[in-house]
């Protein structure tokens, strides 16, 4: 099962290389948060006496684009494509051994 707290390898998009936490889960829309990567900006306009300002928080990144990495061995154990939400098979690159899957 996918949870918060997972480590995974991001391998597509800006933050390519790097490593990080789950945060937050989204299994019907088979997206994930990562603690500190893909930060997108939002600004926000100048209403009366408040100014404008920018605000940074981490985006949500699809489940193809990262890799869980196992917590013990530091092994990258699979690649998740696919989170099915009828309890199917999920499809999946490496080793995966007793690894369960969002539903």
């Amino acid at each position: 099962m996918i949870k918060t707290g997972d480590k995974v390898k991001i391998i597509a998009g800006k933050d390519k290389g790097k490593t990080g936490a789950i945060i937050q889960v989204f299994p019907e829309l088979q997206r994930v948060v990562v603690e500190g990567l893909n930060i997108a900006v939002k600004h926000i306009k100048k209403r009366g006496n408040q100014p404008g300002q920018k605000i940074e928080f981490p985006a949500e990144l699809h489940v193809s684009n990262v890799m869980i990495i196992d917590s013990k061995t530091r092994e990258i154990l699979c690649t998740i494509w696919d989170i099915p939400n009828d309890g199917g098979d999920p499809g999946s690159h490496g080793d995966d051994e007793g690894r369960e899957y969002l539903n």
